[in-house]
């Protein structure tokens, strides 16, 4: 077999090699190949093998037997065919002995004379060894790596070699090689002060930078195991509130915000974007967040704040990297309530059907009935188990290719992922989705790179015709004494006899009830030329463009299903149709989105003191967006729409999805240090939105920041103060625009199509009018300001960062308060009229260190935010309460106003001597109120601040992690207070409606010693409980008996894992391998119990359950 040049006998390179040439080998080889002979000497002393010509392998079968050192072997073999060896680093170089004489009359170059072998071991600033730390000789693209003891051998090196060392963590060295041999400490890295920070349009290190800038790196957002990668971001950063608040498959229900802003703007690879969500967290590199006026150059809704996300590309060290990383997670429901059984169900409906205030009270069911199901001869039908599983299975995968040089760079990958439900069916609730992305960086010539990101994402979302809040709210009130079947036969669903008479059971099977299918898919790129003047050092130029494009496509197949209930008068099952006749839907939704960008660039340093560093940019951006919907009754049983009848068919074009925006911007920076102690940055933008007439389109927005990195001077340094090893101060101030939420108010005319409907046998459109214009209508702004400091002690030991900051938004949306007279058939425009302020601190502490072989870190951040209206337009007060308890300028948002409980009643004499007036209905047990402004009532007069909304204003995370030789551990808690929460319905009361089951949280309740006794006779005796008796009243949203503190301190990520040592695993081609199990909100401690603590209120809390997990996880690199 005839091998082309270059051939490598094995495809993964080892990352460490031996380190002595005098090895033992062992070869018994009969009539085989070179190349068999050459694996079998990689497996035994793990060097790889390079032919650099043709000549160098031949198809000669090759016998040779007997055990001696390396060298000696390799000369038995390879000189009596002609063959010349030589070793670098861990590769055996192999060509014919006529060319390699040749190579060596050429007198070398001055660079090029070797030395003796070289040996070195990489240490701490404790002198333990760094296993893992990367060793470069400068310029080449040889690299070795440390061993356990942190050693490592070059067995060549040129004569003025210069040694570059990395190890995460700590700072990067270069070693100018002067002996045959040297220890190497390290020092762990001061506040990471050499590491580059992504920016507004650039990078910056992070010692110069002024503004409020947190940067999450790629190692750490991949230990949390999640479906969505904003979860891997909880807790990490401190003013980003990041609220999981579903694990519903494909929703990805967890929102973010920066300082309590609202949804920041999302830059993915320089270009707005709008799916961080979805995507790879193994792609990711970095990910910046902007909470000042750092914000401030992205101009157009970045008054939020920023996110900044930079995805992969190859590194320049000339290795070709296969990774793979994958999971299996096994997904557990956190603070699933359950609800009561049959006999449960029916003492509770026979105790509120006793609770009446005239006496009357009957049991509803009988006490044979409940012995019936007591003694097993009737089944009580365990409703959650039928429709929810405990357990759910996930999992995550991705594969990645990348390689480099000084030239070219480039990153290839594909992950899957998938999802199942909680729900107890395989035809219902999943979700799938593949993400492919290529990154390509290129050196066309010396000046001039090319650069050329794209990536896809396709996924699907399934779940059955109705969602998952109706589905869990159906369940939930299913009462126990009800059957899943029919007379217990599959599949003839029970008609149940609740309000809505339907059966959850049949509700998760899409065959059943039909489906909704979503699917999406997106592509995504850019490209740019950047080019480096070689007439005037530091100059550069730059032209960018990129062109987004997503098709979303829905399918709604809802199919007529039967449920059947007992009719005694026949004796039979009667049928009960629903969702008759089926019928079929399809939407489709298309969004495009381009954006072209031409920057200038220039940094340079002058005289070794004065650093300049300066962009300007010109970007045009647009965005566009369409779609329709059809949709039939079906005549046939076939999820198509040409299956429908096309008398029935509707179809439109969707008005909402009909978009066309336009942006143009002019943008400039620039950065100024001296020395890297005193720091101005100044930039601004000016931006146009089509959104707004031609006289008010152009808004400028500037911002400024100041930087003084006090511990770099002189007095500093020698004196005491430098047990403080760095401070820097900094102040920021930034205006920027805002036009989200406004849509041509200054365009008059009419909305088409709005609605549509048959008129002699035509199918024909309806129009609206738009409105009343406003022409003066522009951009609201926001004013932030923020000051603060960096600090590490005892050499980076201990790090704090402190941050207060306030933002002042003006001109912002709403519609003016009057009458308009009804004949104009409109309403006032939206005019820039209210304004708000937002307030708040950020603080972090950091420690790290290493006791021998143990290395460790720990830290913690905590933010509090809080919003106040300044001005709210609103219309007049009726009375001087009403406007103090109604109006909330200069007031902070988020305050829940309420009645003060008081406590529960404890006997009947209680009652009669309570000061307020109490109805006759009142039984023990039942809640109280205090009378706030003591007049002798309970009304809406005793209302007051009471709590919070249910977005937490102080949100905190702890974090530690702990390494020992391959072992590593890393976990982090996080917590939010200062919140509260309602919820309705069965969350809220027992037998709500009367019929609905109940929750068993409610058996705690006050009842009658005597089930048959009289409630109402003030000689029944009582057994005390948390609750009241059934049918007593239950306050809502304004006591404080029906709200509650949701805070909550959970253990958000935890993780363990094991490197495997090189020694083991380089047989098999595999240069690192790492094993990991860890978990997903494990522990929750709060005072909610019987939901999860961030468990939302929206759908009175029927939402899908948040989800805590457990994985195994392997990542390898060949």
């Amino acid at each position: 077999m005839k091998l082309i040049a270059m051939l490598t006998v094995v495809s993964c390179i080892q990352l460490r090699a031996a380190t002595t040439f005098g090895q033992t080998v062992s070869l018994n080889a009969r009539n085989v190949s070179l190349e068999t002979i050459f694996e079998s000497i990689r497996n035994q002393t793990g060097y790889n093998f390079l032919f650099l010509d043709g000549e160098a392998m031949s198809e000669e079968k090759v016998t040779i037997q007997g055990r001696g050192e390396l060298n000696q072997m390799l000369s038995k073999l390879l000189d009596a065919r002609g063959l010349a060896y030589s070793i670098q680093d861990n590769t055996i170089l192999v060509t014919s002995a006529r060319k390699a004489h040749r190579a060596k009359t050429i007198p070398p170059r001055s660079t090029d004379v070797l030395q003796l072998p070289f040996r070195g071991k990489v240490l701490d600033e404790h002198g333990n060894p760094l296993e893992g730390a990367t060793v470069r000789l400068k310029g080449t693209d040889r690299i070795t790596v440390a061993s356990e003891d942190g050693s490592f051998s070059f067995l060549q090196l040129p004569k003025d070699a210069i040694l570059v060392i990395s190890f995460t963590g700590y700072q990067t060295r270069e070693l100018a090689v002067s002996s045959e041999e040297a220890d190497i400490f390290l020092v762990p890295e001061a506040m990471d002060l050499s590491e580059v920070v992504v920016v507004g349009y650039g990078t910056q290190k992070r010692a110069t930078v002024t503004g409020a800038v947190a940067t999450i790196q790629q190692a750490e957002i991949v230990q949390t195991k999640n479906e969505n990668v904003l979860n891997a971001l909880t807790g990490r950063v401190p003013g980003l509130r990041v609220r999981q608040q579903n694990s519903e498959p494909g929703l990805f229900g967890t929102s973010m915000d920066i300082r309590g802003m609202g949804s920041p703007l999302v830059i993915i690879d320089g270009v707005p974007r709008n799916n961080i969500e979805k995507l790879d967290p193994n792609d990711i590199e970095s990910i910046s967040i902007l909470k000042d006026a750092s914000a401030a150059i992205y101009g157009v809704q970045a008054a939020n704040g920023v996110v900044l996300v930079t995805t992969k590309t190859g590194a320049a060290d000339n290795a070709f990297n296969i990774d793979y990383s994958g999971s299996m997670i096994l997904q557990a429901p956190s603070g699933l309530p359950r609800t009561v059984g049959a006999v449960d169900y029916m003492r509770l409906a026979n105790e509120l059907d006793m609770n009446r205030v005239d006496g009357a009270g009957t049991w509803r069911y009988s006490q044979e009935l409940i012995d019936a199901f007591l003694s097993g001869e009737l089944q009580s039908t365990d409703w959650n188990s039928a429709v929810m599983r405990n357990h759910a299975p996930q999992g995550q995968h991705n594969l990645s290719i990348s390689n480099g040089n000084d030239r070219t760079r480039y990153f290839t990958s594909i992950g899957y992922q998938f999802q199942e439900s909680f729900f107890n069916s395989d035809r219902g609730f999943n979700y799938d989705k593949f993400n492919l992305r290529a990154n390509l960086t290129s050196k066309l010539t010396d000046d001039l790179t090319f650069d050329l990101k794209t990536s896809a994402i396709t996924d699907q979302r399934n779940r059955t015709q109705f969602s998952s809040d109706r589905i869990i709210r159906a369940t939930w009130r299913q009462i126990a004494i009800d059957p899943i079947y029919a007379n217990g036969t599959m599949p003839y669903y029970y008609q149940t006899t609740i309000s809505e008479a339907n059966n959850p059971v049949a509700w998760i099977d899409s065959d059943y009830v039909g489906y909704i299918r979503y699917q999406n898919r997106v592509f995504q790129s850019s490209a740019s030329l950047k080019y480096d003047a070689p007439f005037l050092k530091g100059l550069s130029a730059e032209v960018f463009y990129s062109y987004d494009y997503s098709l979303n496509e829905e399918k709604n197949f809802s199919r007529s299903y039967e449920q059947y209930r007992y009719d005694e008068s026949s004796g039979t099952y009667s049928p009960f149709i629903h969702q008759s006749p089926s019928s079929i839907r399809r939407d489709f939704n298309e969004q495009l989105s381009s954006l072209y960008r031409f920057s200038l660039g220039y940094t340079n340093t002058f005289n070794n003191a004065h650093h300049v560093n300066a962009v300007v940019v010109h970007e045009g951006r647009r965005q566009q967006g369409d779609g329709f919907y059809a949709s039939r009754q079906l005549r046939l049983d076939i999820d198509e729409l040409f299956a429908g009848d096309a008398d029935n068919q509707q179809g439109s074009m969707d008005p909402s999805l009909r978009y066309d925006y336009a942006y143009e911007s002019f943008i400039g920076r620039l950065n100024y240090d001296y020395r890297g102690k005193y720091l101005v940055e100044g930039a601004f933008r000016v931006d146009g939105s089509s959104r707004f007439p031609t006289n008010s389109r152009w808004g400028l927005f500037p911002a400024a920041s100041v930087g003084y990195r006090i511990s770099e001077e002189n007095f500093w340094k020698n004196s005491f103060l430098n047990v403080i090893s760095e401070l820097k101060i900094r102040g920021s101030y930034g205006v920027m625009g805002d036009d989200s939420g406004i849509n041509y108010q200054f365009v008059s005319g009419y909305n088409y199509p709005v609605g549509a409907a048959f008129f002699g046998g035509n199918y024909v459109n309806g129009a609206a009018s738009t409105g009343i214009p406003n022409y003066n209508i522009t951009w609201f702004e926001s004013e932030t300001f923020n000051a603060g400091f960096d600090m590490a002690l005892w050499d980076g030991l201990l790090g704090v960062t402190f941050d207060v900051f306030r933002r002042n938004r003006t001109g912002m949306f709403a519609t003016r308060q009057g009458a308009i007279p009804g004949m104009i058939g409109a309403e006032f425009p939206q005019e820039n009229l209210n304004s708000d302020r937002n307030d708040g601190y950020e603080l972090v502490i950091n420690h790290r260190s290493s006791m021998g072989n143990v290395k460790y870190t720990v830290g913690g951040n905590i933010a509090l935010t809080r919003l106040r209206d300044m001005h709210v337009e609103r219309a007049a007060d009726r009375s001087h309460y009403h406007n103090w308890r109604n109006n909330t300028q200069h007031r902070y948002k988020g305050i829940w106003w309420g009645l003060e409980a008081g406590g529960q009643y404890q006997s009947f004499s209680e009652i009669a001597e309570f000061p307020v007036y109490t109805s006759r209905s009142e039984l023990p047990g039942n809640y109280y109120h205090v009378d706030w402004n003591g007049d002798g009532v309970i009304d809406d007069l005793d209302m007051r601040p009471m709590g919070f909304s249910a977005a937490p204003l102080l949100n905190f995370g702890l974090t530690a992690s702990l390494s020992y030789q391959g072992f590593d551990f890393f976990m982090l808690w996080q917590g939010a207070a200062l919140s509260h929460v309602y919820y309705n319905e069965i969350l809220r009361q027992p037998l709500w409606s009367g019929y609905d089951n109940t929750l068993d949280r409610f058996l705690d309740r006050w009842r009658p010693v005597d089930p048959t006794a009289e409630p109402y006779d003030q000689r029944t005796e009582y057994i005390a409980g948390r609750y009241p008796m059934p049918g007593s009243p239950y306050p809502g949203r304004e006591s404080e008996f029906s709200v509650y503190s949701n805070r909550y301190i959970r253990l958000k990520n935890v993780e363990l894992g094991y490197t495997l040592p090189s020694t083991v695993i380089r047989w098999i081609g595999i240069r690192n391998a790492r094993f990991s199990i860890g978990g997903y909100n494990l522990l929750t401690f709060s005072p909610v119990s019987f939901v999860d603590p961030e468990h939302p209120e929206s759908q009175g809390g029927y939402m899908y359950p948040l989800n805590k997990t457990y994985n195994i996880s392997l990542s390898c690199k060949f």
